[in-house]
């Protein structure tokens, strides 16, 4: 059992991130399904530049 997930899940973790990602998946190609491309651009963008600008201001 690994302990750095023990105090959350028990203990398994495997199957439950397992089941969280495939899920995460699933839901984020049926959102990009749906955007167009120019759009799916502009938040990429988006997210890039205040992930850049957090790390500037934090520190890293």
């Amino acid at each position: 059992m690994s302990s750095c997930c023990s105090w959350w899940c028990g203990g398994d973790c495997g199957p439950r991130l397992c089941t969280a990602a495939t899920a995460g998946a699933w839901a984020g190609k049926k959102i990009v399904d749906r955007l167009p491309a120019s759009t799916f651009v502009v938040v990429i963008e988006v997210g890039l530049v205040v992930s850049g600008a957090l790390l500037l201001v934090t520190g890293g």
